[in-house]
């Protein structure tokens, strides 16, 4: 269905008018069919060629200062800062529980410090799965385009009756990945949301620096919620700023 304009005859009347109306009326017609071809893009593909080649998170054993911000329960008033010092190596953190200084005195200082190490693991066990090509086939992988310089890919967990990294088949698991110009991955926000009523899920940004070539976890900012029946737990935020990397203590 379109519409047609009807015939009209101008004349030196219609010519000195300043407007003319032309009336239109609905007419019906026979196009073409219209032939869907699918694109050859794949977003996975294009994110192996932007990503620069052979990038690794780092994987040797390295010690670092970190320094963060806590705050329950959303409260816009009231923050804890700390510090702490840690030793990582491929995937295990460990938070050294003596070097953790808190601003105030909290009820659950050893939940703290286990956040604390699943954050920095989670952070380096995404970094290393969209490194590898084999890890990320796990994942539905879709470029959403750049912005400020920065290329941005989607992945989500496939549905499988085996999962990777413990995750249960019913839960959602999506990462925005971020490239820079020279294909480095310098950021990954992961969200879990865990179909057990009994865990948590969080939401993680990590901002990726680089040392020895290789990429280390900078900023870590991590939004925890307990689900429904999870009463060992308070939600929270936590802001996590990792410094001084070294070889030995």
């Amino acid at each position: 269905m379109g519409y047609k304009t009807t015939q009209i005859q101008l004349d030196s009347i219609h010519f000195s008018d300043k407007l003319i109306n032309v009336n239109l009326e609905e007419d019906s017609y026979l196009l073409d069919p219209i032939i869907v071809v699918p694109s050859k893009f794949s977003a996975e593909k294009y994110f192996q060629e932007r990503k620069k080649n052979l990038l690794l998170p780092y994987y040797r054993t390295y010690f670092f200062d970190l320094d963060f911000v806590l705050n329950e329960n959303n409260k816009t008033d009231h923050f804890y800062t700390g510090h702490a010092l840690g030793t990582s190596c491929r995937n295990q953190t460990d938070i050294d529980s003596a070097s953790l200084v808190i601003s105030e005195v909290i009820s659950y200082n050893a939940k703290l410090l286990t956040i604390l190490k699943r954050a920095s693991e989670v952070s380096y066990l995404m970094a290393n799965a969209f490194c590898h090509k084999s890890d990320r086939k796990n994942f539905y992988c879709t470029y959403m385009g750049s912005i400020d310089g920065f290329e941005l890919w989607e992945f989500s967990i496939r549905k499988q009756k085996e999962m990777p990294w413990n995750l249960q088949e019913d839960d959602e698991l999506r990462c925005i990945v971020s490239l820079d110009k020279d294909g480095f991955i310098n950021r990954i926000k992961t969200q879990l949301t865990s179909s057990s009523e009994y865990s948590a899920s969080y939401l993680l940004d990590t901002e990726f620096g680089l040392h020895k070539k290789k990429l280390i976890p900078s900023i870590i900012k991590i939004d925890l919620v307990p689900n429904a029946r999870n009463e060992d737990l308070k939600s929270l935020s936590l802001v996590i700023n990792y410094s001084n990397f070294r070889k030995e203590k």
